[in-house]
């Protein structure tokens, strides 16, 4: 890992109920976790926990407006196998607002840069020249979106969140 590499202590934990001190962790990161979890806020209130008063998150979501608008498109398409649907959907707007319900100040929701490479082997020469493709679209929609200085926008298909915990938050949040 990266952080282990560069000496930094790292922990890979279940969520919740980390076996980490309180207010004992400089950063938190959920790289496409909160979307998938039964209660993504009780993750989130352990992140306040565990968080230094000032600690940093991290949070990489797909960005849900855009996944649900690209869903029904599919299915008009007659190819509803192709959407991938998660537990929680997150968008630009509901994540600036749900943050600081749980004590925390964002600092930026914006577009996430495109994951490298894709999850999805597939048997199909077609398929893989589809995600390629789409992949491409990606890393060129990001690009214009930073250059016009439109990230904060939104508009990519996967968001990115860093927020700090509120200095003057005491307790975790309800």
């Amino acid at each position: 890992m990266y952080a282990r590499r560069r000496g930094l202590e790292v922990h890979s934990q279940a969520w919740p109920g980390l076996a980490i001190a309180d207010e004992s962790v400089d950063v938190v990161t959920f790289i496409n976790v909160l979307d998938h979890l039964p209660d993504p806020f009780e993750a989130l209130r352990e992140a306040f926990r565990v968080l230094k008063p000032t600690g940093l998150l991290y949070v990489r979501v797909p960005n849900a407006p855009l996944h649900a608008w690209a869903k029904r498109l599919l299915v008009h398409a007659g190819l509803e196998d192709m959407a991938v649907l998660h537990v929680y959907g997150f968008g630009r707007r509901s994540l600036s607002r749900l943050l600081p319900r749980l004590a925390f100040v964002p600092i930026a929701v914006r577009a996430a840069p495109p994951a490298k490479g894709h999850p999805y082997e597939t048997d199909s020469t077609l398929l893989d020249w589809g995600y390629a493709s789409l992949k491409l679209a990606d890393r060129l929609w990001y690009w214009v979106l930073r250059i016009l200085g439109l990230g904060r926008l939104g508009w990519g298909p996967s968001l990115e969140v860093l927020a700090r915990k509120a200095p003057s938050a005491v307790g975790v949040p309800s």
